[in-house]
């Protein structure tokens, strides 16, 4: 409950009510590691100056650029999202999403399908931000330098992989490969390199401007796919079992005779087959 002030009623929350949240936090931290504890502390110091990408080093568009330009620029980058500029890099107006460019008309431009862009300081704190946009669900800032200027961008992600980025490299990870000979099909993660699925699963792809599994099927849907995504290709039908917005994570793999096609359908490969 809250008192009149505003404050929490300390008399009227329980020590198992105080306990629980603390439990919680303690297991998740014994999950994650001492290293990344330490991320963890080192993150509430840090600016977003620290851990922004130099403006120098992002791909931008201006709003006049066609979609479908733009669209080709964000595929040949591996980027889901653009930045839009005005006249100069340093003057960002918004940011595109790929998904809204696959979406757009023919003849539609960038300007038709970008959304607004969150401004932040470079002095301002790396949690702050990540609060900020969160709260307003931005998955994109521009950072600004004391006089305005834009010399960066930081991105929601880029926040949070400052975390959990460096346990990714330590565990240096392959990608997990579940077979279910039984019932003729393979779960790979979408990460899996083209020679890897060829020296791994005797897969071959055909060649393109991709390196993993996750690159060819952004290139054959021209956006990222949403769960229940399938292909068929060859003799292999792949059907994407888990992605988001950002990107693919896991790929179903099933040999199939029927010619090339696409097809989207709103059930997950799970929920077909228990139909």
């Amino acid at each position: 409950q809250v008192s009149e002030n505003g404050l929490l009623d300390a008399a009227l929350i329980s020590r198992d009510q105080l306990a629980s949240p603390a439990q919680d936090a303690m297991q998740s931290l014994r999950r994650l590691g001492p290293t990344a504890i330490a991320r963890v502390i080192q993150f509430s110091d840090k600016r977003v100056g620290d851990v922004m990408v130099d403006i120098s080093q992002v791909t931008s568009v201006s709003p006049d650029t066609g979609a479908s330009r733009a669209m080709k620029i964000a595929l040949q980058r591996g980027l889901s999202r653009l930045l839009v500029h005005s006249g100069q890099i340093n003057n960002p107006v918004g940011f595109v999403h790929i998904s809204s460019l696959h979406r757009a008309h023919p003849n539609a431009t960038v300007r038709d399908c970008m959304s607004q862009l969150l401004y932040v300081a470079e002095g301002q704190t790396c949690p702050g931000v990540l609060k900020q946009m969160q709260n307003l669900h931005v998955p994109m800032a521009a950072v600004v330098n004391e006089y305005g200027a834009c010399v960066g961008i930081i991105t929601l992600e880029d926040l949070i992989e400052e975390i959990f980025g460096e346990i990714r490299d330590e565990l240096d990870r392959s990608p997990r490969i579940d077979r279910h000979p039984d019932e003729g099909y393979i779960d790979v993660d979408a990460f899996i390199g083209i020679t890897e699925m060829k020296s791994m699963l005797d897969i071959s792809l055909p060649s393109g401007r991709y390196e993993t599994l996750a690159g060819f099927l952004i290139e054959q849907f021209g956006s990222i796919p949403p769960p229940g995504t399938e292909i068929t290709k060859g003799k292999r039908r792949f059907i994407v079992i888990d992605s988001d917005e950002r990107r693919i994570r896991r790929v179903r793999i099933l040999q199939s005779n029927a010619a090339d096609s696409k097809r989207v359908s709103s059930e997950r490969p799970d929920e077909k087959r228990k139909s």
